[in-house]
């Protein structure tokens, strides 16, 4: 069974219906039916059988924001069989080490993300150190930092910009359009 890697920021906008959507990468507005996007998502991912692994420091994360209802949405998540909760463990310690070390041989231990927190480094680190010991291929996440990282380890990222809108809501997209 193939696995994608869903981190916070993705998990609140399918699970918190009052999560506020990021901003397009591209545009800096919000993303339009972020939400609609991500469900439309994980139904398709659904019918392919894809697992979703959810890395245990992006659960703290969203363990956070959600508050008090941070027990339900782990029983929701512990119950479906499309989600599976991924430890920071050995193998991703060594992918954390090969990483830090190849950046530290290459004269810049930040991987070009000099402004970046060094505690929000490392936990982005191990976020992609999970997917990379796991054989996971693709990141969905709208961190800028975790898309640096997960490039530099051969890991494809996707932010929920780049997830179509559902067919559903084009009409009401259609007429928007800019006139020619």
């Amino acid at each position: 069974m193939s696995s994608v890697l869903f981190d916070a920021d993705f998990l609140t906008l399918l699970f918190h219906p009052t999560a506020q959507p990021p901003n397009d990468p591209a545009t800096g507005k919000p993303v339009e039916f972020a939400q609609k996007r991500i469900a439309s998502l994980i139904e398709e991912l659904h019918k392919e059988g894809v697992r979703i692994v959810i890395p245990t420091p992006a659960l703290a994360e969203f363990l956070v924001i959600v508050g008090d209802g941070g027990s339900d949405y782990l029983a929701r998540i512990d119950r479906s069989s499309q989600f599976e909760v991924a430890p920071y463990d050995e193998r991703a310690a060594v992918e954390t080490a090969v990483a830090l070390k190849a950046a530290i041989s290459a004269g810049d231990k930040r991987s070009g993300l000099a402004n970046t927190p060094w505690q929000k480094l490392k936990l982005d680190r191990q976020i992609v150190a999970i997917a990379k010991s796991r054989g996971i291929r693709v990141i969905y996440s709208t961190d800028h930092d975790v898309a640096i990282l997960a490039r530099q380890s051969g890991i494809e990222m996707r932010h929920v910009a780049d997830l179509p809108i559902p067919e559903d809501d084009m009409p009401l997209l259609r007429g928007l359009e800019p006139e020619s």
